[in-house]
């Protein structure tokens, strides 16, 4: 006897179980098992992969007025036919929502894609404002005509509320008068009576209700019920059990995996792929022994695996990219550590040159789906996309679901909202806490929070799209969610293969982006097979000047850079993948190049430590009596924490390693859930290389085509100032003649473009460039009365002001400022458009705060003209100390009730120091004098000003 009716996390407003949840529970019932979520099925690639009977169930809205219906209906799948006609209903209702806004079916529906399905009244609004809301002549004569049509409708009774125990007799009733079977359910939306306040927590965080309020849709009685407490509840109607046995009975569909390929030809796709291979300019390679040995292997593992056809797919996909002028990366993902995918130009990874293992991409023992990342120009992207559809047709590629999950800190932050915390106690909280070692001391303030948050931690707390992955289907349905208006598929990127679902990554990178306008504007036409990555000027290079370059640009792997400064491509691979959880544990001993005597063919590479996952499965090949396919599988297991695995590994060591057993288990447990995958890291080592090539052929010309795409990055485009200022070239103030919309070169120099100027946007750069394109602006008057007012407004010459673009007309704004009684407006601290200003506006209006909020920088740095009276502070002031630093404060990060200070010098250097200073403020000048390494003082001096004024 099992219940109908277990909503899963992924009915997102109100389930709160895990499926793994459903099943452990579940034991009572024979391990077989009913999942019913509402307008889905996103739960059934799970219930394949745990590989116990289980039933597919849906619940959709039914609204027709023409036959007086409006409630919800849960559809059973009986068999292969019901399963494809609860994916139609679902994708019917999902299209609705496209038009109205709103899922739901019509009755028409219902008659038209019934068979295969057992239907029954039930649902969240089953009952009084359910499908029996108007009266029940109009529901007798449904059920008679559903009847009739040999439509299996249950009418379902429900007792886990008063007002659900009150409907019992009348449904009852109501189902004797017309001869309807009757079933039970129990709606389960939780594992234990204790989890109530866990699921009503994430109703509320859902719907944005008050925790405290009453909330009747979710009934303290709705936790999961054993078999012996289901047949007790409903032994007062035990007619029931029988209809529930007949339905679990019938309910015989079990999903069958079968790879959905689209049809590219109507030869065998193996042949086409043979024939691609040894039609390539690459196939000059298979002059080589050790090359020809590779390909034969890969492609009998493709052939076997039955994978010609995606590897087509892909090439394909890159062919089409490249005649269309669209950069490609140079490869990603494990994708890169094959041989096919190299001589077809999909990827520009020399997997045999790099010591790349085909196992870690497909492996015989496994047919798992390979993992194709692809990276576009990320402008492209959507033409890519476009052309897919195209190719394989718009209802054959849809897009991925993802369902964004609760975290310990995100599920604070809601949880103290619907609590009722006012914001700044939440930001207190969740600014307090070391998330990675779990604490909970700062909870005593209250348990409640606490306790929920915990428990919504990995829950789904919503679904949206994921940024790159698609699905490509040949010419069946599948089922799918409406988000902003687009098909999306309702299972996920990792469950979809599970189902034999094509999926593909398409990525936009905005490295890409650069590259491809830097190429284009310097004509240069050397792809990444095309460069040598040996050169030794490149390599320093992008230790000192590596603001803009992939991979390189986080203060980790700058830190990594200075220390190691790499001298080969083989270190620069080492270095990207060193800077992770795991492997940089081990920096030290990869600084200090220790030779690892044990495993040293493994590491010679890598400086005696273990980087990479090939290098987990070379050691288990080489330790354990196990090929390399069947290493692989045991890496990915140990990668899963899977204990179990080292006992069997214990049994199957080689004699000579016996001895270091204990040595061996210690790198596994370490590397295996931390290590990088190589033909990944080698990939990205490409690209960041070629960047670094690029930067150092082309730097101003890179600069400019970097700081038009990341115009709004503030962060960055003072680092490239700090680059800018070592090759003496300096940034020019925005003209107001000069400057275009986007940065550009000026007499070996970069004049700032409006783009970059804060709230003047597109649309009134472009408008003022039109209106200059007639004649100059002469003098700013002429400026103010020939533009549009309309466009550009207040707010608009404020910032143009500020930014400096009128920078020749100082006297003439003052003036202007002065007289006029044009608004009040707040800029910086001052009121400039105020006719009784009496202040020294000449100075206070360009000031360098005004600036800095403007354009997120300072063209000429206020601290060279500083720099003198610093000094003769400094010399004044009785202070012991070694050395001293002073900088203006352009970040504050509070952080456990300190404050980390981001401090830039002249140079436009950054100093990050952590120390708790009292009224300071964003853009204040301060001085640090360091007594030592560790141990200084800081002394703000715009507070010491302040003080002098008062």
């Amino acid at each position: 006897m099992i219940n109908l009716k277990n909503y899963s996390e992924y009915s997102t407003n109100f389930g709160y179980m895990k499926i793994k949840e459903i099943y452990s529970n579940n034991n009572v019932y024979k391990n077989i098992v009913c999942v019913t979520d509402y307008s889905n099925i996103s739960s059934l690639p799970e219930l394949v992969s745990i590989n116990k009977k289980y039933i597919i169930s849906c619940e959709l809205l039914i609204i027709d007025y023409l036959f007086k219906i409006k409630g919800n209906i849960t559809f059973i799948v009986k068999n292969k036919k019901g399963y494809k006609n609860l994916i139609k209903l679902i994708n019917i209702s999902s299209n609705n929502k496209k038009k109205t806004g709103k899922k739901f079916l019509r009755f028409k529906n219902i008659k038209e894609f019934n068979k295969g399905l057992y239907m029954y009244s039930g649902g969240k609004y089953s009952f009084n404002k359910g499908i029996f809301y108007k009266s029940i002549k109009d529901m007798k004569l449904l059920f008679l005509f559903l009847k009739k049509k040999g439509i299996n409708l249950f009418v379902e009774i429900q007792k886990y509320s008063k007002e659900s125990s009150k409907e019992i007799n009348k449904l009852l009733k109501f189902s004797k008068q017309i001869k309807a079977k009757v079933i039970a359910t129990h709606p389960s939306l939780f594992n234990l009576k204790s989890d109530y306040k866990f699921c009503k927590a994430k109703f509320c965080i859902n719907k944005k209700r008050n925790f405290f309020k009453k909330i009747k849709y979710i009934k303290k009685n709705q936790y999961f019920i054993n078999e012996n407490n289901f047949i007790k509840k409903f032994s007062c109607y035990s007619f029931v059990f029988k209809n529930i046995k007949k339905i679990t009975k019938n309910c015989n569909f079990k999903f069958k995996k079968i790879l959905q390929f689209p049809k590219i030809s109507e030869n065998d796709p193996s042949f086409i792929l043979k024939k691609k291979i040894f039609s390539s300019s690459r196939i000059y390679l298979l002059n080589n022994p050790k090359y020809i040995k590779r390909i034969i292997k890969e492609i009998s593992i493709i052939n076997k695996l039955k994978f010609s056809t995606l590897f087509l797919i892909v090439y394909d996909l890159i062919k089409w990219t490249r005649k269309k002028n669209i950069l490609s990366g140079p490869g990603r993902g494990s994708g890169a550590s094959s041989l096919v995918s190299y001589i077809l130009k999909i990827t520009d990874v020399d997997p045999i040159k790099n010591k790349l293992i085909f196992e870690r991409f497909l492996n015989k023992n496994q047919r798992l789906m390979p993992d194709f990342d692809l990276d576009f120009n990320h402008y492209k992207r959507s033409k890519v996309i476009k052309y897919i559809k195209k190719k394989y047709g718009k209802d054959n590629v849809y897009n991925i679901v993802t369902f964004g999950r609760f975290s310990l800190k995100n599920s604070l932050r809601d949880v103290g909202r619907i609590l009722g915390f006012r914001y700044s106690q939440i930001n207190k909280i969740t600014n307090s806490i070391d998330y990675r070692n779990n604490s909970n001391n700062v909870f005593n303030i209250d348990k409640k929070l606490f306790e929920i948050s915990k428990n919504l931690s990995g829950r789904i707390r919503n679904k949206g799209i994921h940024p790159g992955g698609i699905v490509i289907i040949n010419n069946i349905k599948i089922p799918f969610y409406s988000i902003k208006n687009n098909k999306i598929c309702q299972f996920d990127k990792s469950k979809s293969e599970i189902i034999g679902l094509i999926k593909l990554d398409i990525l936009g990178l905005k490295t890409l982006t650069l590259l491809s306008n830097i190429k284009k504007i310097t004509n240069f036409k050397y792809g990444f097979s095309e460069i040598k990555y040996n050169d030794y000027k490149v390599f320093k290079f992008l230790t000192y000047f590596n603001t803009g370059i992939f991979q390189l640009e986080s203060f980790g792997m700058k830190r990594i850079l200075y220390k190691i400064k790499p001298n080969s491509f083989n270190q620069l691979i080492s270095i990207i993948s060193l800077n992770r959880p795991g492997p940089i544990d081990f920096f030290d001993e990869f600084y200090k190049n220790k030779k690892n005597e044990i495993f040293y063919s493994i590491t010679k590479k890598t400086n005696g430590i273990f980087i990479f996952q090939e290098q987990i499965t070379m050691l288990i090949n080489k330790c354990f009596k196990y090929n390399i396919n069947e290493s692989e599988i045991l890496r990915r297991k140990i990668k899963e924490n899977n204990n179990k695995i080292f006992e069997i590994l214990k049994k199957k060591v080689r004699k000579k390693f016996k001895v270091k057993i204990n040595y061996i288990f210690y790198i596994l447990k370490k590397f295996s859930g931390y290590a990088f995958n190589k033909a990944h890291a080698v990939s990205y080592a490409k690209l960041t290389y070629y960047s670094s090539f690029l930067k150092r052929k082309f730097f101003i010309k890179y600069i400019i085509c970097f700081l038009n795409i990341y115009f709004d990055n503030k962060e960055k485009l003072r680092k490239i100032q700090n680059e800018c200022f070592k090759k003496k070239i300096s940034f020019l103030y925005p003209d107001i003649n000069l400057s275009s919309l986007f940065f550009k070169e000026e007499n070996k120099d970069i004049r700032f473009g409006f783009i970059g100027i804060k709230n003047l946007g597109k649309e009134a750069a472009n408008y003022i460039i039109k209106v200059r394109s007639k004649k100059n602006f002469s003098s700013f008057y002429n400026f103010f009365y020939r533009v549009d007012r309309n466009i550009i407004n207040k707010r608009k010459i404020e910032s143009l002001i500020k930014s400096g673009c009128f920078k020749e007309n100082k006297i003439e704004i003052t003036l202007f400022l002065k007289n006029t009684k044009y608004h009040k407006s707040n800029l910086g601290q001052l009121t400039i458009f105020d006719k009784n200003i009496n202040l020294d506006l000449k100075k206070k209006i360009f000031s360098y705060k005004s600036e800095f909020k403007c354009i997120g920088t300072f063209i000429k740095n206020p601290l060279i003209k500083l720099k003198k009276k610093i000094y003769s502070l400094i010399n004044k002031r009785n202070e012991s100390f070694n050395y001293f630093y002073f900088g203006i404060v352009t970040k504050i990060i509070i952080k456990k009730n300190t404050k980390l200070l981001y401090v830039e010098d002249e140079f436009f250097n950054i100093r990050i120091i952590n120390y708790n200073i009292k009224n300071l403020s964003l853009l204040d000048i301060i001085i640090i004098f360091y007594i030592n390494y560790k141990k200084y003082k800081v002394i703000n001096l715009n507070e010491q000003n302040n003080n002098k004024n008062k």
